[in-house]
């Protein structure tokens, strides 16, 4: 066997495992390098480079394929090889396009289509084509990403490349997805499925079933969608991708939702599967999917450790981002150092600013959200003082250096507040929660005030004597009475409040306890006849 033939059957071997086994891949695609380059052999050089590239691609080490491709297309531009240039310059977009970085992933990719144009090599041309929908669709341009899909589509379907039209199919359904024309999306969604049945493509099935059975949820059609995700599941079982499979029990986690049963099943699959694959986009995800319904529930312990769970996940997500954002620029400062391109150390420096920038003002909405997510998470938003999950923050806050303090904790009741709303209707009931949550705001100056839902409020102060306690329940009280919010039309009665009360030794981890302790003296003080407080000190 001649050399060239057997470097060329070395890469021909590299490609065809590129998925199957990228490492094995990788090791084939070197071997023929080092052939290469004892033979001083420079096309075949860049070809195996180009294949070592793809092969970290599909391994997700993406700075070291980068500065593979890079070495290859200096040396398919050496070597004036046309159909080298565009295959680096267009893995070279594929790269940069996940990591996120859109710009230059686009530039590389209309690059590489110029070049390809010139060139028979359609089965490429419709790749880059859909790689450029792609960023579109990233970048939530979804008309510009159509165009080039349709392009794209019309190339594949006319030459017959079936993969790359079921392909291209899929991702135009789940561009109308997301602009919401579900119906249309599905008849896309349907046309690559029936594509990747007929060619016994397991994955693509499963894939593509997962995305038609959302779009039925979308729709309602929550038979046809159950349907379709457990075909979808036996399929992607059965090749065992836990990428698809993830995305599938989430989807599947919605539908519960939807239909009203508990997601938690299929979500803590969905989280164990990530965990094990290292899948950390989707961790995050999972982790907040899960804060949320716990929270909905009212189970705010559970919730709130799902919460900082998927808040401490994330900061370490975006500090790997950045370290590897860090990685692909000395890949780029390295490359141009060598080959001492000024122009090209002008337009990175230029791309440093920018992405500076970029952070920085990622950095400042990545604040904003934050501080509007702790105040959804943590605050009522009608009355703008703590729900349960803040009381629960808050509590905890008071055991910093101990478990156990001296303290009293109060429930407080709107006395008959459900005849006020149907006197005055929910818009005047909203107004009269307002203006008594801030009349005990005036009146609690030092303690924890939260809504603990409905009409109630929940108090917790420090205060360490029944006197202490009981005075600041009647104040707390006649407050509120002073306020005369009228409770009745044509009568003179005005909205009051009857407050339970319970001093004693609180403990970190007994917050509902207490409070239940507090609930049994509020029972009393409506028994009494409303209006009134009752207040027990825990037996010494």
């Amino acid at each position: 066997m001649r050399i060239g033939t057997y470097i060329n059957s070395l890469i021909e071997q590299a490609m065809s495992k590129a998925f199957e086994d990228p490492q094995f891949s990788f090791e084939l695609a070197l071997e023929a390098q080092q052939v290469a380059i004892e033979l001083n052999l420079e096309v075949e050089r860049g070809k195996a480079l180009f294949q070592m590239a793809y092969a970290c691609r599909v391994m997700s080490k993406h700075s070291e394929g980068l500065n593979y491709a890079f070495k290859a297309l200096e040396i398919m531009k050496k070597e004036q090889h046309i159909q080298g240039i565009y295959r680096a310059k267009n893995i070279i977009g594929i790269i940069y396009f996940y990591y996120g970085d859109l710009t230059d992933a686009l530039e590389n990719f209309m690059s590489a289509l110029d070049l390809v144009s010139e060139t028979n090599d359609i089965n490429l041309k419709t790749s880059i084509l859909n790689n450029i929908g792609e960023v579109y669709r990233e970048a939530g341009e979804y008309e510009k990403a159509r165009v080039y899909y349709e392009q794209a589509l019309s190339l594949a379907l006319e030459l017959d490349l079936k993969f790359n039209a079921s392909a291209i199919y899929l991702n135009i359904g789940e561009v109308l997805y997301q602009e919401g024309k579900f119906e249309e999306s599905n008849v896309f969604l349907e046309k690559g499925y029936l594509i990747v049945l007929d060619e016994n493509r397991l994955l693509e099935q499963g894939e593509a079933e997962t995305k038609i059975g959302r779009a039925f949820v979308a729709q309602g059609k929550y038979i046809a969608a159950k349907e379709t995700f457990l075909s979808a599941l036996d399929k992607l079982k059965s090749v065992n991708n836990k990428y698809y499979m993830v995305d599938l029990l989430m989807e599947m986690a919605d539908l519960d939702v939807a239909v009203g049963l508990s997601p938690l099943r299929n979500l803590n699959e969905a989280l164990d599967l990530s965990i094990l694959s290292g899948i950390e986009k989707k961790i995050v995800k999972i982790y907040e999917n899960i804060s949320f319904y716990y929270e909905k529930k009212g189970d705010y312990k559970s919730a709130l450790e799902y919460y900082k769970n998927f808040h401490l996940k994330q900061s370490e997500l975006e500090a790997s981002n950045l370290s590897k954002r860090l990685e692909i620029l000395s890949v780029e400062f390295n490359y141009y150092k060598e080959k001492s391109e000024n122009l090209k150390f002008k337009k990175l420096s230029e791309k440093l600013e920018r992405d500076i920038d970029t952070y920085n003002k990622t950095l400042e909405n990545v604040k904003a959200q934050n501080q509007s997510l702790l105040k959804e998470s943590l605050y009522d938003e009608l009355t703008e003082v703590y729900n349960r999950r803040g009381l629960e923050v808050s509590y905890q806050d008071l055991f910093t250096t101990m478990d156990e303090i001296l303290g009293s904790v109060f429930i407080i009741d709107i006395d008959r507040f459900k005849n006020f709303n149907d006197t005055w209707g929910h818009v005047k009931g909203d107004e009269c929660l307002k203006k008594i949550t801030e009349s005990l705001n005036k009146n609690i100056s030092q303690g924890i005030l939260a809504r603990f839902g409905g009409e109630e409020f929940v108090v917790i102060t420090q205060l360490k004597t029944l006197s202490e306690a009981t005075n600041f329940a009647q104040q707390l009280r006649k407050s509120i009475e002073s306020e005369s919010i009228q409770a009745e039309k044509n009568a003179d009665k005005v909205v009051t409040i009857s407050i339970g009360g319970y001093l004693g030794k609180l403990t970190k981890d007994n917050l509902m306890k207490h409070i239940e302790e507090a609930d049994k003296e509020l029972y009393i003080a409506k028994e009494n006849g409303r209006n009134c407080i009752s207040v027990r000190e825990e037996a010494k």
